[in-house]
């Protein structure tokens, strides 16, 4: 995400707190628009270096949960609508609906569904926190889909 020079000078003018000489410092060594890993290395290096903090302790930050790639064929593929990001269905609706309830079900849930670009399926994603919780939330996707959606 690309940020304006001049809304970050507009905002920070008159402040000269450590906090604001760091911000400046952080994104005059990074690239907005294209990035640089080299940059990149060095501001992580400085953030855990300021925060006091070891490379350990930086990656225990994240842990992946499972996920699993569904496909499922259906009728029309253009009747299936997302938002821009592809994150969530607009049309139809009530899929979305369904797959929120299916998402709530499980611990750290998340699922999408989107039409592929090229052939009548659709492309099913689904992350919980457990294998057998993604297992769980995919099929009950997939069962949705094919009981109630295939030939929308």
């Amino acid at each position: 995400m690309a940020f304006k020079q001049e809304r970050i000078d507009e905002v920070l003018k008159g402040n000269n707190s450590i906090e604001a000489q760091k911000l400046r410092g952080v994104l005059s060594c990074s690239n907005p628009v294209v990035g640089d890993s080299i940059a990149n290395i060095l501001v992580i290096e400085a953030i855990l270096y300021d925060m006091d903090m070891s490379v350990q302790q930086f990656a225990e930050l994240y842990e992946e949960n499972p996920s699993t790639l569904y496909k499922q064929k259906v009728s029309d593929r253009t009747k299936f609508k997302v938002v821009e990001d592809e994150s969530r269905l607009t049309e139809p609706a009530a899929l979305q609906e369904e797959i929120d309830k299916a998402v709530a079900s499980v611990t750290d849930g998340k699922a999408f569904v989107r039409p592929s670009g090229t052939e009548d399926i659709l492309r099913i994603y689904a992350e919980a926190k457990t294998k057998e919780e993604v297992s769980k939330l995919g099929d009950t996707i997939l069962n949705i889909i094919e009981e109630k959606f295939v030939n929308f």
